[in-house]
């Protein structure tokens, strides 16, 4: 087997057994990298699966080029945020070695359009609108649709539970502290989240058909019973008639092709809204059929993959005999790699494979699946062999990174290294695999299957792209994070201390253009020196940072430091003058980091974009400085002639009519500084101020009325007689008012006398407060101010 040429052919110690062929050139890593004005290359050391417990040093195996291989969607629904971690995740990656680094990317990425989830998806919709239409054309019965869902919903809550006790029984054979412990404790915690999923389904089914049998001719709550519990009425009508789709031979593809290009298009929709960069090359399995079969061919002709009832397997077995290393990156324990290499693995519960650890390259298509001719027989590509055959066309036998989620690196990433190896007949296909960390929520993963997730859309409809752009940053890209409202509102925060900082940068810079500076002091003191030093930490500290595996936690912290730095030696010079130049180079650079990070628009923008000579952006901002500079003075007028009429409409055009219109006035001591931003932000903080100040307001009313309440209680019982209707006392001295017998007709007890006096005493000091107060008048307006508060 050969090592590709640029790798040491000595090999470094992999993770346990596998070897780790080094590019030669990763010695000299980092060549391209800015060096913070130090005048020395930084070294970018990576984190690569291949090489678990320790940085590396980063080198593309050729020149500058990296050639680089993402793993993309598999079209079948929405994508989620925890899609968005591992997509803006290496988008963040990737626009560091471009934009800071230097390096020329060639970044690959493929669409996964022939899959199980799609073709269970799309045929499970086609058979649930195929029913409903049925349903709806009353061809099946209201009370045979009720059934049918509260059955189907049944069956599957049945399923879920059989599934936990399954789970359960499995974690009491293992011990507790082992790795195959901890992970049957997160199993069984994801089906408990499933379990109650379909305990709602079947509530929610029972209810509906309920409704239903109360009137079986509504549409509405026809509709209602159908969607209660679609998933698992879908499901069920799969196992019936799933076999009626497709065609007699597999042969219409239409339902599983117009499925997965929804979806994909939407998925492309919600990476240019989070602003990720477009792959160099996107690739899609279905238009890569040809050139699978002949790679799968390949690799069958070196000896490691035979066929078995029309479907075709890699062969574990021969590849490791051959002297390949065989699952680099999720290692077996070593008696399992022992029996592998002995043939001990092909037992008998195989099947039609050699052995279980076999996988896929072509699969034999069934009744109710699309199919795609081969030598085999019709049938479809397998799960791992798609990235292999695509990748190796564009990018060759050799990658420099390959990327995806965590939980892609047994078995997909295994499998694809194995076959990509035999077919190469390499000792390395991948020199750096990038794993992006999970996104979890409420303790578990962030997945479709959990459905426990929330769609990118429905996060930009609450968050700016920017927002969870900063979430991401915020955090080591390898490792696992939480998605919750309080580091959302870090991102927030930070977002706004960032837009804050331009935009007074901004306004500052406005007050004194170049044609100014001659006319207001240039020189530096204590304060400027200080600040420089800062803004030459600043730099080193993010070169460092991102040399170090890509720290971009650090390298924001960093940023933001600088920030706060600057925005105290504004606030302290506003008396005697900031050093605008200064200035200008610290928001420079900070802007740098920002539009390297993907925070700041893209520069290369299409054409030859504004020039210098173009009028109108410096027409814009001469039209806003008139307008700032006659508000002032308008507003001054006012506060000298106390014209509050004029104060509210210069208050009315800064809060109600600039936002509109992408600007925020900022009313200061000495003068108006405005700032500029997207209008749709500016009018949703409007819109969040506006809504906690009516929810204030409201707290505060109801708050009002339940004092108001409690009053009119108060006042109501005092105005009435004590003991007039209590059934203890049969006679009450109509003067007093105090009981002088009990329901028997015996006199009261010395002890009750004295408690009753007492409550009596109470009871007038009560009513000569409600006098002072008003009276019944007083009890009457009452009433009258909680009714109109109330309305």
């Amino acid at each position: 087997m050969k090592v590709e040429a640029g790798l040491n052919e000595d090999g470094l110690s992999g993770n346990g057994y596998a070897k780790w062929y080094a590019p030669v050139r990763a010695r000299c890593s980092g060549s391209h990298a800015r060096d913070a004005d130090s005048g020395n290359p930084g070294e970018l050391r990576v984190n690569n699966t291949l090489v678990r417990g320790t940085t590396v040093p980063f080198a593309p195996r050729e020149g500058n080029k990296v050639l680089w291989y993402t793993c993309g969607p598999t079209v079948y629904d929405v994508a989620h945020m925890g899609h968005a971690r591992a997509y803006l995740t290496f988008d963040i990656l990737r626009r560091i070695l471009e934009d800071y680094f230097n390096y020329e990317v060639v970044y690959q990425m493929n669409i996964t359009d022939i899959d199980d989830k799609i073709i269970v998806r799309a045929r499970r919709n086609e058979l649930l609108r195929r029913f409903k239409e049925r349903a709806s054309s009353a061809k099946v019965s209201a009370a045979d649709v009720g059934e049918r869902v509260v059955d189907a919903a049944g069956k599957a809550l049945a399923r879920e539970k059989e599934k936990l006790e399954g789970l359960k029984l499995e974690l009491e054979k293992v011990p507790g502290s082992s790795k195959e412990g901890a992970l049957l404790d997160t199993a069984i915690k994801e089906q408990e989240l499933k379990l109650s999923q379909a305990e709602d389904a079947m509530a929610r089914a029972k209810a509906a058909v309920t409704e239903l049998s109360g009137d079986p001719s509504s549409p509405e709550k026809l509709q209602a019973v159908l969607e209660s519990a679609k998933d698992s009425l879908a499901e069920s009508l799969d196992a019936e008639e799933g076999h009626t789709i497709a065609g007699e031979k597999g042969e219409d593809h239409t339902i599983f092709r117009e499925h997965a290009t929804k979806f994909e298009g939407l998925f492309h929709e919600d990476m240019e809204n989070l602003g990720v960069r477009p792959p160099t090359i996107l690739t899609r399995v279905s238009e890569y059929v040809p050139q699978v079969v002949a790679y799968i061919e390949g690799i069958q002709n070196k000896g490691f993959a035979y066929e078995s009832n029309g479907s075709v397997y890699f062969d574990t077995r021969a590849f490791v005999n051959a002297g390949h290393e065989y699952r680099k990156l999720e290692p077996m324990p070593a008696s399992q790699w022992e029996d592998i290499k002995g043939g001990k693995v092909a037992a008998e519960e195989a099947g039609e494979k050699k052995s279980q650890m076999d996988f896929a390259l072509w699969k034999k298509s069934k009744q109710g699946e699309p199919a795609w001719s081969s030598p085999w027989g019709p049938g479809r590509p397998g799960w791992h062999i798609e990235c292999s055959a695509m990748a190796g066309d564009v990018l060759g036998d050799n990658l420099d990174i390959h990327a995806g989620g965590e939980d892609l690196c047994f078995p997909h990433h295994d499998n694809e290294l194995a076959q990509s190896e035999a077919f190469c007949g390499c000792k390395q296909w991948v020199n750096y695999f990038f794993h992006a960390g999970h996104l979890h929520i409420r303790g578990l993963k962030m997945s479709k299957s959990l459905k426990n997730f929330v769609t990118i859309g429905q996060a930009l409809e609450e968050h700016t792209a920017n927002q969870i752009r900063l979430l991401f940053l915020l955090q080591n890209w390898d490792r696992p994070m939480l998605y919750s409202d309080q580091m959302v509102d870090d991102a927030k925060a930070k977002e706004q201390m960032l837009k804050n900082f331009f935009g007074t940068v901004k306004g500052l810079l406005r007050e004194t253009p170049p044609n100014k500076y001659g006319g207001v002091p240039q020189n530096w003191h204590e304060d400027e020196q200080k600040l420089s030093e800062e803004l030459s930490v600043c730099k080193s500290a993010v070169h460092s940072s991102l040399c170090d595996n890509f720290d971009t936690p650090r390298a924001m912290e960093a940023i933001f430091s600088l920030v706060s730095s600057t925005n105290k030696y504004i606030n302290r010079g506003k008396g005697d003058g900031v050093r605008v130049m200064l200035l200008l180079n610290i928001a420079r650079y900070v802007s740098l980091i920002c539009r390297t990070f993907g925070l700041a628009e893209d520069s290369d923008s299409i054409g030859f974009g504004g020039s210098t000579g173009d009028s109108s952006g410096r027409a814009s901002e001469g039209l806003l400085n008139a307008f700032v500079s006659f508000r002032d003075q308008v507003r001054k007028l006012a506060r000298d002639t106390g014209n509050r009429d004029l104060l509210e409409l210069c208050d009315s055009v800064r809060d109600d009519v600039m936002p509109g219109l992408g600007v925020r006035l900022e009313d200061r001591a000495d003068g108006s500084l405005y700032k500029l931003d997207d209008p749709a932000v500016l009018l949703a903080e409007i819109a969040t101020k506006k809504k906690k100040q009516e929810e204030a307001a409201a707290a505060k009313k109801q708050k009002k009325i339940m004092r108001m309440q409690k009053d009119l209680l108060k006042w109501e019982s005092v105005s009435e007689d004590l003991f007039q209707s209590d059934e203890r006392f049969s006679k009450i001295d109509e003067e007093s008012g105090m009981p002088v017998a009990m329901a028997d007709g015996k006199p009261l007890s010395k002890s009750l006398q004295k408690a009753c006096q007492k409550a009596l005493t109470k009871r007038k000091k009560e009513r000569d407060e409600l006098d002072r107060l008003g009276g019944e008048d007083y009890i009457k307006g009452l009433r009258e101010e909680l009714e109109k508060l109330s309305m």
